[in-house]
């Protein structure tokens, strides 16, 4: 069997299109999980920044860096925690990494690659407990290799 050659350019052509909506647009919110907070035991080994926390109608939006210091971020991992008063009912979720070349530079004496120290996350409203975005924190989750690190950022939701 022969394939034409205009029948693959056209099917590559239009995979390339769907990937790039794909990446471009925020279809993909992350998926939200329940999580029990009651066990967390904070460090202050870890240095970060929350760019973002955008609540808005439909969904949250954070984003930041965390690092720890003299450490590669090549396989490093982040959750964000929402955690409410109730510590039992708060939300583990999932982040994107995104690539922070200007934290090299920034902690360039450390002489350690952290470009891959940023994080980004979109979650949907439904999934979260509306009448409770005033009393959530957000708490950062710092996954690299067999270590798991938890800094509260005494951020607030709203």
């Amino acid at each position: 069997m022969k394939v034409k050659y205009s029948a693959i350019v056209s099917f590559a052509g239009l995979l390339i299109i769907v990937l790039g909506l794909y990446l471009i647009f925020p279809w993909n919110y992350t998926r939200v999980r329940k999580f029990n907070a009651t066990n967390i035991k904070y460090t202050s080994e870890c240095r970060y920044y929350l760019d973002k926390i955008d609540v808005e109608k439909r969904k949250i939006e954070i984003a930041g860096w965390i690092l720890k210091p003299l450490s590669s971020s090549t396989n490093q991992q982040v959750e964000v925690i929402i955690m409410g008063n109730d510590l039992k009912n708060s939300y583990r979720i999932k982040t994107f990494p995104v690539f922070r070349l200007d934290l090299n530079a920034v902690f360039q004496s450390d002489k350690t690659d952290y470009s891959k120290s940023g994080f980004k996350t979109s979650i949907k409203l439904k999934n979260i407990n509306k009448e409770a975005l005033k009393d959530y924190k957000v708490v950062l989750k710092y996954i690299n290799k067999d270590e798991e690190l938890y800094i509260n950022t005494e951020q607030n939701l709203l």
